[in-house]
């Protein structure tokens, strides 16, 4: 089975689309066979950045049965390696997904014939986005420098952490946690450590099985768009406050520059890597790749 890794954040607009093209064809051309997977099934855009048109089958036609499997819906790129699952087309129905929907596709995920499989998630914190995320062995946060990015990537967070606790405890545990903590301390000091630590106290061994699952996470902050010196200690602060709050499960994965040529490969539909190969975003960027390679 291919590994699976998440890009999403709270805020649309942040570039991750971009970011997850360029990601994936640094990893194709390192050698991996990558697959990229349009999840953004309300607003699909990931083969524009691809100059590509979609011929094939897409993903409301895997989840209504008329593509036997994902295989079959993988367009090739430019890049060599690299691969293409769009979800254009996708109607307002399938944007809201049943969760017997959400499952099937991720089984559909570990099952392609690639060794790396992106996933190019909608902003927000909707259920679907959420449960593809977690799904992921490790997840991109993607964000700008701005305070309403940066705001809406904390719930992001946050939600991730909220949706895996309840994942294990259910929504009533996951009530009883929360008034166990609130009794010890205020709400905003309240750590998802915290609140799994506090399982103890009823399941020793459920405890034990959930403080892992949250300890194994492994998310890497992007910070893209960045213009000054003041921006880019965006991620320092981020970096500084997360592992408190969250755990030692962040990295910093990248901060990536603003370019207008960003903007002039996507008009002419090319992959950025094809005219861009030493530019310091493809450099930037080339940092996350290989902390993906490394597996570690």
């Amino acid at each position: 089975m291919g590994e699976i890794i998440a890009f999403g954040g709270g805020k649309g607009g942040s570039g991750k689309s971009f970011l997850i093209s360029l990601t994936g064809s640094l990893l194709a051309a390192a050698g991996k066979k990558v697959v990229l997977v349009d999840l953004d099934l309300g607003a699909a855009n990931l083969h524009s950045f691809f100059g590509i048109s979609v011929s094939k089958p897409g993903l409301q036609d895997f989840m209504e049965g008329r593509a036997a499997s994902l295989s079959d819906c993988c367009l090739e790129t430019s890049i060599p390696r690299l691969s293409l699952i769009s979800s254009k087309g996708c109607t307002a129905h399938v944007a809201d997904l049943p969760a017997g929907w959400v499952q099937r596709l991720i089984q559909g995920f570990r099952t392609l014939p690639h060794e790396c499989i992106l996933l190019d998630l909608g902003a927000g914190t909707y259920k679907n986005n959420l449960d593809f995320f977690l799904a992921a062995s490790r997840g991109v946060l993607v964000t700008t420098p701005e305070p309403t990015a940066v705001e809406n990537l904390f719930r992001f967070i946050h939600a991730l952490f909220m949706r895996k606790i309840r994942g294990h405890v259910g929504d009533g545990g996951l009530r009883e946690l929360t008034r166990i903590c609130l009794a010890l301390k205020p709400a905003t000091s309240i750590r998802p450590l915290d609140m799994a630590k506090a399982l103890e106290t009823k399941d020793s061994e459920a405890a034990r099985k959930l403080i892992a699952d949250i300890e194994g996470m492994r998310l890497y902050l992007l910070l893209n768009q960045v213009r000054k010196t003041m921006d880019a200690e965006v991620a320092a602060q981020l970096m500084g406050f997360y592992p408190k709050l969250f755990g030692s499960v962040f990295s910093l994965g990248a901060v990536v520059s603003h370019g207008d040529e960003v903007n002039d490969a996507i008009m002419s539909r090319e992959p950025f890597l094809k005219n861009y190969r030493s530019h310091t975003i493809t450099r930037q960027v080339m940092g996350l790749a290989r902390q993906l390679l490394s597996n570690r």
